[in-house]
């Protein structure tokens, strides 16, 4: 009879109707293999923070040697693309290589993605937007973000352009991040974030949303330098006009 009992709830099993062994929205994905982290969130989180700070140092510490005159604002913006470049290039290429087996995995990069997707399960489905999203910001952004940290220190005329196309690109991206999850939820009634707010407004909310405001501040900083330099154009080309300096080119 135990025997027939443990068949029973054996089959009961395969058909898929036990109880999700993970903690994730929605309840019906799959995860094989799945394991808990063993580190909390706080502990995830300082961990992520402290790596930062020999990267900003050293990053600051070169500027400060090699272009003393740097402002400080293109500073920080230099500080803001290093983040950008490292962030897409390690972290973000940890996931493209890792992502079928995420969730089995317990090194400090799985398990802050594994805590990261409690906002996006995608995270760990293989999700064809999430792996196209992360592969165009790998390839693309991380190498555009890099490229700015050159043109700045060495005030290039070609700043401006890059620095519209990259704050463009994550501007971009983000928004199609927010909107197929929105449109998952609203059309299809499902919800890849856990019901608690922290989750919601701290992880989905507020960590992508630095991705659309400081992007956009340096995409209109851009534009308006932009502005200003044709405009400085259009001044001494009037002012030749005006006092016949003008030279036309030969044959015309």
């Amino acid at each position: 009879m135990d025997r027939l009992l443990r068949l029973l709830d054996s089959q009961h099993t395969e058909a898929g109707s036990a109880p999700p062994n993970h903690p994730y929205s929605p309840k019906n994905i799959v995860l094989s293999g799945y394991r808990a982290n063993d580190a909390t969130d706080i502990q995830l989180l300082l961990t992520f923070a402290l790596a930062w700070t020999p990267i900003f140092a050293t990053t600051w510490m070169a500027m400060a040697w090699y272009c003393p005159r740097l402002k400080l604002s293109d500073r920080l913006t230099v500080l803001w693309f290093v983040l950008c470049g490292t962030l897409h290039t390690f972290f973000e290429g940890y996931y493209l290589l890792n992502h079928e087996h995420m969730g089995q995995s317990m090194d400090v990069f799985a398990q802050l993605w594994k805590e990261y997707a409690l906002s996006d399960s995608r995270y760990l489905t293989s999700s064809t937007f999430v792996l196209a999203a992360e592969g165009l910001t790998v390839v693309l952004l991380a190498p555009l973000s890099y490229s700015m940290v050159f043109l700045i220190a060495t005030s290039s005329p070609y700043r401006t352009t890059v620095q519209i196309m990259v704050c463009f690109g994550h501007m971009y991206s983000d928004t199609l991040y927010y909107a197929t999850s929105g449109l998952d939820y609203y059309l299809h009634g499902v919800n890849h974030c856990r019901p608690e707010a922290y989750y919601f407004w701290v992880y989905y909310v507020a960590m992508n949303g630095v991705w659309m405001i400081v992007p956009a501040v340096l995409l209109l900083q851009a534009v308006r330098r932009n502005a200003q330099a044709f405009a400085a154009l259009d001044r001494i080309s009037k002012s030749m006009h005006t006092n016949g300096q003008l030279k036309m080119p030969n044959g015309l």
